[in-house]
């Protein structure tokens, strides 16, 4: 389980200090292990709690070059095994063995595009941000037991599954 939040700016580049203000404020949670991901007009993080031993290894946020993809995870799979063999066929066996539930997502999102979520189970919340179409999609589980809020104004959108950044 973990936190994830991030800005996205529509027109000028992310100041530090607004970085920086949306970080501190996730200073007083228990976080085992943070994570950024900082571009010009990109911010997404992960502040991760060690609940599953997965969670040792999982890496969060994934930006995708590639595909110029953003992606963070706030999630605990019950389905882990299911997934794994689900998607066994399309990933090498142990490429999937020695990932967390977040990462496991993100290779369910590449399989199944944006459909991923109706083969997760668990608790989770989701920010995939593509910025070849500049599209933010923001996906909670079935029963919203992870929080995730969002704000909006002319140039910044930010998100968050706290409410404090």
């Amino acid at each position: 389980m973990s936190a994830i939040w991030g800005l996205i700016s529509k027109q000028n580049r992310l100041s530090e200090t607004t970085v920086t203000k949306m970080k501190n404020s996730m200073s007083s949670f228990k976080v085992d292990k943070y994570q950024e991901i900082v571009r010009e007009m990109v911010y997404f993080a992960c502040g991760q709690q060690y609940i599953t031993k997965e969670d040792y290894t999982d890496s969060l946020p994934i930006y995708d070059r590639e595909k110029q993809l953003y992606f963070t995870a706030d999630c605990v799979l019950s389905n882990r095994a299911e997934l794994l063999e689900s998607l066994g066929a399309f990933y090498p066996h142990q490429e999937l063995m020695d990932i967390g539930d977040g990462q496991l997502s993100y290779k369910a999102y590449l399989h199944w595009g944006e459909r991923f979520v109706e083969y997760l189970r668990g608790s989770f919340s989701f920010a995939i941000y593509n910025a070849i179409n500049s599209e933010l999609t923001l996906y909670a589980d079935h029963f919203a037991r992870r929080y995730l809020s969002y704000y909006q104004n002319d140039d910044i959108l930010c998100f968050s599954t706290l409410y404090q950044p």
